[in-house]
């Protein structure tokens, strides 16, 4: 029953093996390679937040979807204080409070007090089906000898931000 080989059929055996050893060697190769990769980005993932600072480069481009990934547009920018700023396609009315003359004199002059600037407050209001900006604008006054005075109307109430 058993079959002596001839040296043809050693050599040919001795092929396959080498190519499956070769092949075994490769895939051994890409598996480390993913493993490393996969490794940076855990540690990119859950790193602590000084380890998360440096960026992740692939060193092979990363397989896409199907969909060709487009950059989306930036944010709005956003003010000081950290809200971003109302969309500008809104309609916007705009409310100015403005101090009555009598107010506007001096309490250590006879002077009229001069109109030094203005402060600029943006309220987004809700009507059913469309939404829009109330811009109240407050002005400001100053003395031009005593440059200390400055004087404007507080906010109203109906100016407050309801949280």
């Amino acid at each position: 029953m058993k079959k002596k080989l001839d040296n043809a059929d050693n050599t040919v055996l001795l092929q396959v093996i080498t190519e499956q050893q070769q092949t075994i060697q490769k895939l051994h190769q890409q598996l480390e390679q993913l493993q490393h990769r996969l490794d940076k980005m855990l540690h990119l993932l859950y790193g602590t937040k000084s380890e998360k600072k440096s960026k992740f480069k692939p060193e092979e481009p990363a397989v896409h979807s199907g969909t060709p990934s487009s950059k989306e547009p930036k944010s709005t920018p956003s003010n000081s204080n950290g809200r971003r700023q109302l969309p500008i396609d809104l309609r916007r009315e705009r409310l100015e409070y403005d101090l009555p003359e009598e107010q506007r004199s001096c309490k250590c002059c006879p002077l009229i007090m001069q109109r030094m600037g203005k402060v600029l407050t943006e309220q987004l209001e809700f009507k059913p089906g469309e939404l829009y900006v109330i811009e109240h604008v407050r002005i400001k006054y100053s003395c031009q000898d005593a440059k200390a005075i400055l004087l404007q109307l507080p906010y109203h109430h109906n100016q407050l931000i309801k949280a």
